[in-house]
C-alpha cells in the first residue's frame, strides 16, 4: 500500500500529509484538493480516483456493523415496527380509546383491532418518514468528493484531526464490533457542517457511519434526501404529547443500539449562537438512557466530540438572531444561495475526539455513589426510581460537555478576539498583539488546554516570527469587518475590535479554561470595591461571594465536579502560582486574601484578562434583572384586581423589550458591553431566576402556543402613591428583594458611565431608569393581569412556581 492508501499519511481531502504535531500527534490537514484552474491534471487524477473507488474510497472495509447492503432499510424497519415499546405504546393507546368510547357507546368485539391497526399504519408512517436509507453507496461517495470540495475551497486549510484519538477509535470499534455494541457520538454543535464532518472522518478512515439524529427543519428539497442516505434521521423539532411518536423515536433508537450501529446526536440540541456550551438538551439523552435501562441494550458507549472552526459560515446569521431578528427556515434556494461560501477562505477545521467510556459503567458507577445499600452491579427496568434518573440524565450531560471543553482546541481567531476584547486601550499595535497572543497561549497550556496550531508547550515553539505569523492569517480569516485597523496618520498600524459583538462569538471559545479564575476575581473586584477600595479580603467572605456568582451562573458555564469549596481552594492556589492573590493570616486568625505587589505593580494585567471575560455575562444578568422591572403592577391594575395579582406577559414580547431596554441602555452609557444584549443570554437569564423563584412561568399545554412569564409574590414592588419630594405617584421605589437583588448583580459588573442629569435618590438610584421600565411595562401587547392562583386554575396551562431557594442576600454553596 503506498502512502496515499495510508490511514494516517493522508489528510481528510486526499492529499498527503504536510505536518505531524509530535506532541499531539495529530495530522495538520492543510494540503487541499487541487482545483482545476490551479492544477488541471492533479484536479483529474483526484476525480478519477474517486470515480473509480480506489482503495478507501470504496468504503468496503469499514470497521463496524454492515450498513450498505439490499434491504437493509426494508429490516431496520421491520425490527423498528416490532419494538416491544412501540407495541406496548398501540396497545395502550387502543384500550384508552376503548375505554373512552365506552362512556357513550358500545365497541363492538372487533373495534380494539381496529383502532391497533389504525395507530399500527400511523406509526408506519412514522418510522418509514423518520429513519435514515443507507440505500445508495454512490451517493454516499458523491457527497464525500462533493463535500471535500466544499471544505477545500471554503476551509482553505483544511480538516484536522489526531491521529491517535483516529486510531483509539477504530480500536474501540472493533472490539464492538464483535459485541454488537455502537460508538455514540456526541459532538457541539457550532454550524450545519458538524453534520457532515463526523460523516467525512468515518468514510475516511473507515469507520461505520453513524445515523445521525437531525431536525426535520433540514429534511428539504434534493438536500434532504440525500443526507438521508449519509445517515440522517429526521425528527420534528417538538413532540408535544404524541405519545406515539414518542414511543417511535424511542424504539427506533432502541433497534439501532441494539444492533450495535453507530449514532450520533447533539449533546446542546441547537446550534450555539454565542461560541459556547450551551446548557444539555436531555432528550435524546433520555431516549439513550431508556434504551439501556429496558434490558434491550447491553450496553453502548459515548464519543464527545468537539469540533472547532477558525470562522463559522453562519457568523452573521447568528448575529442577527442574537440581535432580535427571527431564525429563516432552511429552504434549498438558500442552500444554493450559500454557494458563496465557496470562494470565501475561513481558515481550517479542528475535530478532536475525547476517549469513549462506557454508558453501562457510568450509570452502575453513579448509582453506588449515592446507593447507602449493596453496590449495583447490573441494570434492571426497576434498578433506578424516576428521580435517580433525572440525576443521571442531568450528570451525563454535563459530563459530556465537561469531556467536550476537555478534548477542544482553542483557534487561532478566537486567540485573537480574547486579546482584542480583554485589552483596556482603544486598540494595540501588531506587536502587543502578537506578545498577547504569546502570553494566552501559554496561559492556556498552564491550564492543560490545547492551541489548534501550536504543538509543543516548550518555549520553542512560541518563536515570535511563528506566531506573527499565525496572527496575520487568522486577521485575515477574521476579515476587516470584525477586526478594524487604523494606519492613517498614525506612527505604526492600531487593531481594534471593529465588532464586539460578533468578536465575541470567539472570546467565549476561550472562557472555559478560566472560568473558575475569572469567578474568583471577579468576586474579588465586587468586594474590594464594595469597601470603598480596601484591598484586603476575608476568605469567608469571598467564598460566598464566588458562591453567590457561581450560582448567578451556573446556566451559563459548565463547572469543574469537585464542589464549590474544594474548586475554590484550588483556583486560590492557582491565582496565588501565577502571583495575582497571596493569602495571609490576622492577628485574630481570620484567613485574608489579597492582590499581590506583582499584580499591582503589573497594572492588574492577570487580574484584568480574568474579569473581563465574564463581565459581558455580569451585564447581562442585570439587564435581565432590571428588567423584570417592567412586570411591577401599577397603580391601576391594583385598583381594578386583586391585591396579590400580577403582570403576565408573553415569554418572547419580554425578551423582545428587554433587549430593546438593553440597547437603549447601552448607548445611555449604562451598561459596558453590546454583547450582553443577545437574545441567548437573555433567556439563560430568565431561566435562572425561574428556577431561583423570581419569575413564575405559565406553559400552555399546547407547545404551539407561547409562554407567560410574571414576577412572583414575594419579589414584588411597591410603587408611589402619591407625589413627594423624590417620587411622582406611580412612579416604582427602589425598595424590595428584586431591587436589592439587582444591585448585588451591579456591583459585579463593570463600573459603567455617569451622566450628570441623572435623576438620583438618596440611594443612589437611577429613577430615570426605573420610570423606562414602568413606561415599557405598560406597553406589552399581550399583557395580563391575574393572581398566580388564576393562572393555575386554566386548565390548558401549566404554571411553574418555584419556591424560591434563598433569599438574595443568602449565598449558596452550589458546584463552582
Amino acid at each position: 500500500m503506498g502512502p496515499e492508501e495510508g490511514d494516517i499519511d493522508v489528510d481528510l481531502l486526499g492529499r498527503k500529509q504536510a505536518q505531524k504535531d509530535e506532541e499531539l500527534q495529530t495530522n495538520n490537514l492543510v494540503v487541499e484538493f487541487k482545483r482545476f484552474r490551479e492544477d488541471p491534471l492533479e484536479f483529474l487524477k483526484t476525480l478519477a480516483r474517486h470515480v473509480q473507488s480506489s482503495s478507501w474510497r470504496a468504503y468496503d472495509n469499514y470497521v463496524g456493523q454492515d450498513l450498505y447492503y439490499p434491504g437493509f432499510s426494508d429490516e431496520m424497519h421491520e425490527k423498528t415496527m416490532a419494538s416491544p415499546t412501540i407495541r406496548n405504546c398501540i396497545s395502550r393507546l387502543a384500550e384508552r380509546a376503548i375505554e373512552h368510547e365506552k362512556k357513550w357507546s358500545n365497541p363492538s368485539p372487533s373495534r380494539r383491532q381496529e383502532i391497533e391497526a389504525n395507530l399500527t399504519s400511523i406509526a408506519d408512517k412514522m418510522v418509514d418518514d423518520m429513519i435514515c436509507l443507507f440505500q445508495r453507496k454512490g451517493v454516499l461517495k458523491f457527497m464525500y468528493y462533493s463535500v471535500a470540495q466544499m471544505f477545500s475551497r471554503t476551509y482553505h486549510q483544511g480538516v484536522h484531526v489526531n491521529s491517535e484519538e483516529i486510531d483509539m477509535l477504530r480500536d474501540k470499534a472493533r472490539e464492538l464490533e464483535g459485541k454488537n455494541q455502537s460508538l455514540i457520538f456526541m459532538p457541539c454543535h457550532k454550524s450545519h457542517i458538524d453534520y457532515i464532518a463526523i460523516q467525512v472522518i468515518c468514510f475516511r478512515f473507515g469507520l461505520s457511519l453513524p445515523v445521525v439524529v437531525a431536525g426535520d427543519n433540514l429534511n428539504f428539497a434534493v438536500i434532504g434526501p440525500m443526507l438521508r442516505q449519509a445517515g440522517a434521521m429526521y425528527i420534528r423539532r417538538s413532540f408535544g404529547d404524541d405519545q406515539l411518536y414518542h414511543s417511535v423515536v424511542q424504539g427506533y433508537i432502541e433497534t439501532l443500539l441494539k444492533g450495535g450501529y453507530n449514532f450520533e446526536c447533539f449533546v446542546e440540541g441547537t446550534r450555539s449562537r454565542t461560541g459556547k456550551l450551551l446548557p444539555p438538551k436531555f432528550g435524546i439523552l433520555k431516549y439513550i438512557l431508556d434504551a439501556l435501562l429496558s434490558g434491550e441494550v447491553e450496553d453502548t458507549w459515548i464519543v464527545p466530540v468537539s469540533t472547532q472552526y477558525d470562522k463559522v459560515v453562519e457568523g452573521e446569521s447568528y448575529a442577527t438572531e442574537l440581535l432580535g431578528k427571527e431564525k429563516q427556515k432552511e429552504s434549498f434556494q438558500d442552500f444554493i444561495n450559500a454557494s458563496k461560501i465557496l470562494s470565501l477562505r475561513m481558515g481550517r477545521v479542528d475535530v478532536r475526539f475525547f476517549k469513549p467510556w462506557s454508558l453501562k459503567g457510568y450509570v452502575i458507577n453513579q448509582l453506588n455513589i449515592e446507593s447507602s445499600k449493596s453496590l449495583v452491579t447490573n441494570l434492571t427496568p426497576t434498578t433506578v426510581t424516576g428521580d435517580q434518573k433525572t440525576r443521571l440524565l442531568r450528570s451525563m450531560g454535563y459530563r459530556i460537555l465537561s469531556d467536550i471543553n476537555k478534548a477542544s482546541v482553542v483557534m487561532p481567531t478566537s486567540l485573537i478576539g480574547t486579546v482584542l476584547l480583554t485589552s483596556t486601550g482603544r486598540g494595540i499595535t501588531m506587536k502587543t498583539l502578537v506578545t498577547k497572543v504569546r502570553w494566552l497561549i501559554r496561559k492556556i497550556h498552564q491550564a492543560d488546554g490545547r492551541v489548534g496550531t501550536v504543538s509543543m508547550k516548550s518555549e520553542e515553539c512560541l518563536v515570535f516570527k511563528d506566531i506573527e505569523a499565525m496572527v496575520a492569517n487568522g486577521l485575515k480569516v477574521l476579515g476587516s469587518d470584525l477586526v478594524g485597523k487604523e494606519e492613517k496618520g498614525l506612527i505604526e498600524p492600531i487593531y481594534y475590535a471593529k465588532d464586539a459583538f460578533k468578536l465575541s462569538y470567539y472570546r467565549n471559545q476561550v472562557i472555559h479554561l478560566f472560568v473558575s479564575e475569572a469567578i474568583v476575581t471577579v468576586a474579588m473586584y465586587t468586594l474590594i470595591r464594595r469597601s470603598n477600595g480596601n484591598p484586603k479580603i476575608s476568605k469567608a467572605e469571598l467564598l460566598q461571594e464566588v458562591g453567590f456568582l457561581s450560582s448567578l451562573l451556573s446556566g451559563e458555564f459548565v463547572y469543574a465536579s469537585e464542589g464549590l469549596y474544594e474548586n475554590f481552594v484550588q483556583t486560590l492556589e492557582t491565582l496565588h502560582r501565577q502571583g495575582i492573590v497571596y493569602p495571609s493570616k490576622e492577628d485574630d486568625d481570620i484567613v485574608i486574601v489579597e492582590l499581590s505587589s506583582t499584580e499591582l505593580g503589573m497594572g492588574y494585567e492577570m487580574f484584568d484578562f480574568y474579569c473581563y471575560l465574564i463581565w459581558p455575562f455580569m451585564d447581562g444578568f442585570w439587564l435581565s434583572c432590571v428588567a423584570l422591572f417592567m412586570l411591577v403592577p401599577d397603580l391601576k391594575d391594583r385598583e381594578t384586581s386583586a391585591d396579590n395579582a400580577t403582570v403576565w406577559v408573553e415569554e418572547k414580547e419580554f425578551l423582545n423589550k428587554a433587549q430593546a431596554l438593553g440597547k437603549t441602555l447601552y448607548h445611555q452609557g449604562h451598561i459596558t458591553y453590546y454583547e450582553s444584549v443577545n437574545k441567548e443570554l437573555l433567556k439563560t437569564a430568565l431561566q435562572q431566576f425561574q428556577e431561583e423563584g423570581i419569575v413564575v412561568r405559565q406553559q400552555s399545554k399546547d407547545r404551539k402556543k407561547p409562554a407567560r412569564v410574571s414576577l412572583g409574590h414575594d419579589w414584588m414592588m411597591e410603587r408611589s402613591t402619591a407625589d413627594d419630594g423624590f417620587f411622582v405617584k406611580n412612579d416604582i421605589i427602589p425598595t424590595g428583594k428584586l431591587y436589592d437583588f439587582s444591585e448585588l448583580i451591579s456591583e459585579s459588573r463593570h463600573k459603567t458611565l455617569r451622566h450628570h442629569d441623572m435623576a438620583v435618590t438618596p440611594k443612589g438610584s437611577d429613577m430615570n431608569l426605573l420610570r423606562q421600565c414602568s413606561t415599557l411595562g405598560r406597553q406589552f401587547k399581550t399583557r395580563l393581569v391575574q393572581t398566580i392562583d388564576d393562572a393555575k386554575r386554566n386548565d390548558a396551562f401549566i404554571v411553574i412556581s418555584k419556591p424560591h431557594k434563598r433569599d438574595p442576600q443568602a449565598y449558596p454553596t452550589t458546584k463552582l
